[in-house]
């Protein structure tokens, strides 16, 4: 009753024409005012005009409520882009790229290919906002981001993963990269012109761009372009979105219908969940068998009304975020 109380005592002390609130109430004051409150309540179930009052307080005041509950809910969704597939026999120490943001994304990570397979390489990697252009041979306007004096380099056929990036790109915006190792080639194919579009997907567009000999020399004869970037670009890309009111079930009459959410990461057939009844012990659903690689995957069951429990596993044993990938994540509704 505390708290029905204080609620009314609020609404009390306005109909009294009280200046001072509750909580600037002395001790005494507030205590008083909640028992008038609870007395005037007691009162009001004989009064229909009151009642009626009250009952519109309260149908405002779960208006109130589920406004502010029903504010715009934001996700992370994992995803990535190819950029050359093609093995062609072409690198640089360096190579540079921009991408345009069609999405509010955070690049992640980088998967490149070298020339050869080398233990203790360098690798650094700059960004700068905007397009590289014009800028190859100046530090100005560069922050290194990636800097590891020791990388095992895998060559042209695994794919060198540069993890831990953390480069934010408003929708609309571009951004430029500088990938650099100064003893191995970084591979990349022909381009057709330097700046053109060269692949895409809903949320990020990637553009041809520039071999480099050197590092910020700005000289002309240490850039070759037009060049294809060969790897992969990992990002994660913020979801915004007002929830949706779940609409009664027409599949499920008399249960209550649940969805699994899953994100998958680099390997897709790893990933599988048990959902369980905890008042009965017994197993309710299992998961299917996920094939694709950064993909959500929804699938919706039928269960009896009760409490629930859903395990995840990964059958490698290496949990649900690690170097393959931005990692799963999974989201339980119904």
């Amino acid at each position: 009753y505390i708290i029905l109380d204080k609620r009314i005592a609020f609404t009390t002390n306005k109909a009294i024409n009280t200046n001072k609130t509750i909580g600037q109430m002395p001790e005494q004051t507030r205590i008083g005012n909640i028992i008038l409150a609870s007395l005037l309540l007691c009162r009001s179930m004989g009064n229909p005009n009151r009642a009626q009052a009250q009952n519109s307080w309260n149908r405002d005041e779960e208006q109130a409520v589920e406004s502010q509950t029903r504010q715009l809910q934001s996700s992370v969704l994992p995803s990535s882009l190819t950029l050359s597939p093609n093995l062609v026999e072409f690198g640089n120490y360096g190579a540079m790229f921009y991408v345009r943001a069609l999405g509010d994304i955070t690049v992640t990570s980088m998967h490149i290919y070298t020339r050869t397979i080398v233990k203790g390489a360098p690798v650094q990697v700059y960004t700068r906002p905007g397009k590289y252009i014009g800028f190859e041979g100046s530090a100005a306007g560069w922050s290194k981001i990636y800097d590891n004096p020791s990388l095992e380099l895998l060559g042209q056929d695994i794919n060198t993963k540069l993890i831990g990036l953390d480069v934010s790109i408003s929708p609309g915006a571009f951004g430029s990269f500088f990938i650099w190792s100064p003893n191995e080639k970084i591979q990349y194919n022909p381009g057709t012109t330097e700046g053109a579009l060269y692949s895409s997907n809903s949320y990020i567009e990637f553009y041809e761009g520039a071999g480099v000999r050197g590092i910020f020399t700005n000289s002309p004869d240490d850039i070759t372009a037009p060049v294809v970037m060969r790897g992969i670009i990992k990002f994660d890309v913020m979801i915004t979105e007002e929830p949706s009111t779940p609409e009664p079930s027409e599949i499920c009459p008399g249960g209550v219908e649940v969805r699994v959410h899953v994100i998958t990461d680099d390997y897709p057939g790893e990933t599988s969940w048990i959902l369980t009844n905890t008042c009965t012990g017994a197993i309710q659903e299992i998961s299917p068998l996920y094939n694709d690689d950064f993909t959500e995957h929804v699938n919706s069951y039928c269960v009896p009304s009760a409490d629930y429990t859903i395990e995840f596993k990964d059958k490698w044993g290496d949990g649900i975020c690690c170097e393959e990938g931005p990692c799963y994540h999974r989201r339980l509704s119904g």
